[in-house]
């Protein structure tokens, strides 16, 4: 283990000071976007886009077809319970 490692999760002066260049970030992940705080988190962008696609080509071959389709698109909080 390296000698500035504690186990107690704290910076101390030391590490800060040495460490000082290093920029932190925390990237929040779902598909449900529903992390406080944030506008959109990272795969709810590609979630949403994966659902377009799947319109678009359903709706393509419901118009070829000359037939209705009935999409259900499911989330945290509706669909099947």
């Amino acid at each position: 283990m390296y000698p500035f490692v504690r186990v107690v999760g704290e910076i101390t002066v030391k590490q800060k000071v040495t460490h000082a260049h290093l920029n932190i970030v925390g990237m929040v992940g779902s598909i449900d976007n529903d992390f406080c705080g944030t506008d959109m988190t990272i795969g709810t962008d590609t979630a949403l886009h994966r659902i377009i696609e799947a319109v678009d080509a359903i709706s393509t071959t419901g118009t070829s077809h000359q037939r209705c389709f009935v999409l259900e698109v499911m989330g945290r909080h509706c669909g099947c319970v």
